[in-house]
C-alpha cells in the first residue's frame, strides 16, 4: 500500500511539474509574439526576412541537437556534432537565411582512423604511441628523440625512417601522425603496396587516376607506410619496384618536394641508399628534404633489433 501510494503521489508531481512547464512555455511564446522577437505569420517583406531566420535558427538547433552513429563504426565520440559528421548553420544568401549543412572538423580525424582501420592497423593509434614505445637500446632511444623532435621542428617537414623490419619504424611514424591529428591537421594514410596496387588498377580512367592520387599530392600530412614494398619472388628475391611504382613514387614526393609547408612522413624497410639506388631523383629529393634536420634514419639489420621475433626461444 505504502509503495502504490508513492507511485500515485510520484504521478500527480510529474503531472503537475508538466503543467507548470506548459503554462510557462505558453507565456513564453505569448511574449515573443507580443514583443515582436516570434512572427508566426509575416504581414511584409520585413516580417518575412525575420520568419526565414527565425525557421533557419529553429531548424539549425534542432538539427544540431540530434545524436548521430558516426561512432559505431570509429569509436571517436565528437561533442561538436553529436557523432553525425555534420553540422547546420544559419547562412544568409540573396534569396534570405536558410540552413546549410557542413562537415564537422571531425571528419579528418575519422577518416584517418577508418583508414587505419581498413589497413588492417587495428587499434594502431592506441597501440602505436611514444609511451609504448618503449626504447632500451642506444639506436631506440636516438630513432625515438628524433621522432620526438621533429614535431617541433619548425624548418622541417620530412621524416624518413628506414631499414631493419620490426625495428618500430610503423610505431614511431604512427605516433608524429597522431600529434598532427591532436593538432587539427588532415592526415592520409598510405599503405604503399596495397594503395599503389589499387592506383595502378585505375591507370586508364584519367579522371579517377588523377583524383586518387591528388589526395596524396595535397594532403597535409602524408604518411607513406612501407615505401618500395615488394614481395619476394619466386627465387627467393626481392624485385625492384616496377617502373609503374617509380613513376607514381616521383609523382606524389615530387609535389610535395616542390609545395612548401607538406609534411611528409615515410617508412621503409629499404634504406635511403637502396632507394637512391632505384630511382637516384626520389632518393636525393628524400634525403636532401630530411638531412638538414637529421631526420633520415637508417637502422642498420642486426640481431636482436626485430622485437617481432625478439622472444624466440632456439631450440
Amino acid at each position: 500500500m505504502n509503495f502504490l501510494k508513492a507511485s500515485m503521489e510520484r504521478s500527480v508531481l510529474t503531472s503537475d511539474e508538466n503543467i507548470k512547464k506548459f503554462i510557462a512555455a505558453r507565456e513564453k511564446l505569448k511574449a515573443d509574439i507580443d514583443s515582436g522577437n516570434l512572427i508566426l505569420f509575416p504581414k511584409n517583406e520585413a516580417e518575412e526576412k525575420i520568419f526565414k531566420r527565425q525557421k533557419a535558427e529553429s531548424d539549425c538547433k534542432s538539427y544540431n541537437a540530434e545524436i548521430g552513429n558516426e561512432n559505431a563504426v570509429d569509436n571517436y565520440n565528437c561533442d561538436i556534432c553529436k557523432n553525425k559528421g555534420m553540422i547546420a548553420e544559419v547562412v544568409e544568401d540573396e534569396n534570405g537565411c536558410r540552413v546549410a549543412y557542413m562537415q564537422c572538423k571531425c571528419r579528418t580525424v575519422r577518416n584517418f582512423l577508418r583508414k587505419a582501420q581498413a589497413s588492417g592497423l587495428k587499434d594502431v593509434l592506441k597501440k602505436y604511441t611514444f609511451k609504448t614505445y618503449i626504447a632500451t637500446e642506444e639506436w631506440q632511444k636516438k630513432l625515438k628523440s628524433a621522432a620526438q623532435r621533429f614535431m617541433s621542428d619548425d624548418d622541417s617537414n620530412w621524416f624518413f625512417i628506414g631499414g631493419q623490419s620490426g625495428s618500430g619504424k610503423s610505431h614511431l611514424c604512427t605516433a608524429i601522425c597522431t600529434h598532427y591529428l591532436k593538432s587539427g591537421n588532415e592526415v592520409k594514410y598510405m599503405m604503399w603496396r596495397d594503395d599503389v596496387n589499387y592506383i595502378k588498377s585505375i591507370i586508364n580512367d584519367s579522371e579517377a587516376y588523377q583524383q586518387a592520387v591528388k589526395k596524396y599530392k595535397k594532403v597535409k600530412v602524408l604518411y607513406i607506410d612501407d615505401l618500395f614494398k615488394m614481395g619476394m619472388n619466386q627465387t627467393g628475391e626481392i624485385p625492384r619496384p616496377t617502373a609503374a611504382d617509380i613513376n607514381l613514387a616521383f609523382e606524389i614526393l615530387n609535389y610535395r618536394y616542390n609545395n612548401n609547408g607538406l609534411i611528409t612522413i615515410i617508412s621503409s624497410e629499404r634504406q635511403i641508399s637502396d632507394i637512391m639506388d632505384i630511382d637516384e631523383a626520389i632518393g636525393g629529393r628524400i634525403y636532401e628534404m630530411t638531412v638538414r634536420g637529421g631526420y633520415v634514419l637508417n637502422v642498420k639489420n642486426g640481431v636482436g633489433k626485430n622485437y617481432r621475433i625478439k622472444n624466440i626461444v632456439e631450440i
